[in-house]
């Protein structure tokens, strides 16, 4: 008997839930985010670093509110946001990107420090009479390490040549050389500033394994720690007009960590327009550097002479 009467009682309610249901609207939308984390184990005191995050929502009808809290203790006001703590995500945009910054305090403490970012979003309109508005949200967990090793690490994530002008003669007939302009788009995955230990070129004509020319430079601009820059570097080389198939290595430390081959067009320049200075070789600029600090050092003995001869 009693199993009986739970069993209506279970069914009246039942039904009554089914008809709230069913008489009302509910506005369903789908949110996510990717990635759903902001983690960094190699920070140093003073370090900049950057996580972009996607949120993804699944139907944009109407214009949504984001609202962003931070809980990550003793570093909460690490963090920024470049669309702030509150904004609004448009309609018919499916992808919003965002960018969490994160800027180390000198006075930081070595560690780690974890905790949560809560993303909470609900329409900004107020919802119609009979619709149940659902606020969705997401998390983002937070592991960062602030640590007292220096860490050196890269990543090329681009590199390409500009055409570069003929080798030429200068008017004393030393060679001006070609420049070979590299641009390198460089991740600095470490927690200093820093660069690729080595470029190293290795030139060879098109069609032909034999290398016949190699450059190299240690001097390569340094990227800020965890930052994606694109950097530049000229390297001077004597060579002809024409097509030249090159092979770059790229450095970290003592071991190649990568090497490809480009393409690279060397082309006759009308250097009618230079000045006499930028046809001079870097030899004859030396002589000529040499040659007038001679003059200049014999004049000033010849005058302190005269001087003191008339004394």
């Amino acid at each position: 008997m009693f199993k009986s009467k739970f069993f209506i009682f279970a069914l009246i309610i039942a039904s009554f839930l089914g008809l709230m249901f069913f008489n009302s609207k509910t506005a369903l939308a789908g949110f996510g985010i990717s990635p759903p984390y902001v983690n960094n184990d190699s920070l140093s005191k003073g370090s900049y670093y950057e996580q972009k995050i996607v949120l993804v929502r699944g139907d944009p009808t109407e214009d949504w509110q984001a609202e962003i809290t931070i809980d990550v203790p003793n570093a909460n006001g690490w963090f920024s946001i470049d669309k702030g703590t509150s904004f609004v995500l448009p309609k018919d945009v499916n992808q919003i990107p965002i960018i969490v910054s994160v800027r180390v305090p000198q006075d930081a403490s070595y560690g780690e420090y974890k905790g949560k970012m809560h993303i909470r979003t609900m329409p900004v309109a107020a919802p119609e009479q009979g619709v149940v508005s659902i606020a969705l949200g997401a998390q983002v967990d937070v592991d960062l390490k602030v640590s007292r090793a220096k860490i050196f690490d890269f990543a090329l994530n681009n590199i390409n040549f500009g055409d570069a002008p003929a080798s030429f003669k200068d008017w004393l007939g030393f060679t001006v050389p070609a420049r070979i302009l590299v641009k390198m788009q460089i991740e600095n995955k470490g927690n200093y500033s820093s660069a690729p230990t080595k470029l190293l070129l290795n030139i060879s004509r098109p069609g032909q394994n034999t290398v016949f020319k190699t450059i190299s430079t240690t001097h390569l601009p340094k990227v800020a720690p965890f930052g994606i820059e694109w950097i530049s570097k000229s390297l001077a080389v004597d060579l002809a007009a024409g097509s030249y198939s090159v092979e770059y290595q790229l450095f970290k430390n003592d071991n190649v960590a990568y090497r490809g081959t480009l393409d690279l067009s060397v082309i006759d320049k009308d250097i009618s327009n230079y000045t006499l200075w930028q046809r001079t070789s870097n030899i004859t600029k030396l002589i000529i550097l040499v040659s007038s600090l001679l003059v200049i050092g014999i004049t000033v003995l010849i005058i302190k002479k005269k001087i003191s001869q008339g004394l």
